[in-house]
């Protein structure tokens, strides 16, 4: 991720394939741009940003919780 954090100091345009889009590069859009903007009207959810926030935000244990059943539980 520290690749990417050198390449977008002062970015003008970002663009990816469906391939690019990795889990590192969803945690790093998701670290610089958490709000959504007006035009999303769909929540995000996702796996890998379910789990991050799980991991290292720790909003509630209910939520560790909640993403662990959604998730693991088979």
């Amino acid at each position: 991720m520290a690749h990417l954090e050198a390449l977008m100091q002062h970015p003008f345009l970002m663009a990816f394939n469906d391939q690019g889009l990795n889990d590192s590069l969803k945690v790093f859009l998701y670290q610089r741009f958490r709000d959504p903007s007006p035009l999303e009207t769909i929540p995000l959810q996702d796996k890998i940003i379910d789990i991050y926030i799980a991991a290292r935000e720790s909003p509630s244990y209910q939520f560790a919780l909640d993403t662990y059943l959604r998730y693991f539980k088979n």
